[in-house]
């Protein structure tokens, strides 16, 4: 929305929310800036799941597990908080040229042992479709048009929300 429905709240929340329609209810988790956290707090809409002992699990925001994170995007005013449901970031390990080797400083008497793990997280339902090949730079990641959505939205359980905070 513009003006007064571009504000976060629970009303545009349901707005976002249903931009997936019938499939409202896969979306379990919210993905904020703390700005964000703390506009939504002061609007008494911060719910805190505790424990038996009253340790403090997670926080929801209109049933959805919070997840705050200063890294989500800003733009002047606008915030984006991610909605999205459970599997909708994949997880891919990918094998690493030399996964594993050993090194010994005989001098020093230490063993070394050497790790190597490559993975990716992605976005299911969406695939590479940009001309730098299969390993993009920053810039190619950050163009939409080199992405192409292969799954049906509803499928793809993520909406971004782009917002303002009181």
């Amino acid at each position: 929305g513009t003006g007064a429905a571009a504000v976060i709240d629970g009303v545009s929340f349901v707005d976002a929310s249903y931009k997936l329609g019938d499939a409202v209810d896969k979306l379990t988790a919210i993905a904020m800036h703390s700005a964000t956290m703390a506009a939504l707090a002061k609007q008494g809409l911060i719910e805190t799941v505790r424990d038996a002992d009253g340790v403090v699990l997670y926080k929801t925001f209109m049933d959805r597990r919070v997840i705050v994170d200063d890294g989500m995007p800003v733009d002047g005013d606008v915030f984006t908080s991610f909605l999205f449901g459970q599997g909708a970031i994949g997880f891919q390990d990918i094998g690493a040229p030399v996964g594993v080797e050993t090194d010994r400083d005989s001098l020093a008497g230490t063993d070394i042992l050497i790790n190597r793990r490559h993975f990716v997280l992605h976005p299911r339902g969406i695939k590479w479709a940009g001309a730098t090949g299969i390993a993009p730079n920053n810039a190619g990641l950050a163009t939409a048009a080199s992405w192409e959505r292969v799954y049906d939205p509803k499928q793809i359980r993520i909406v971004a929300f782009k917002h303002k905070i009181k």
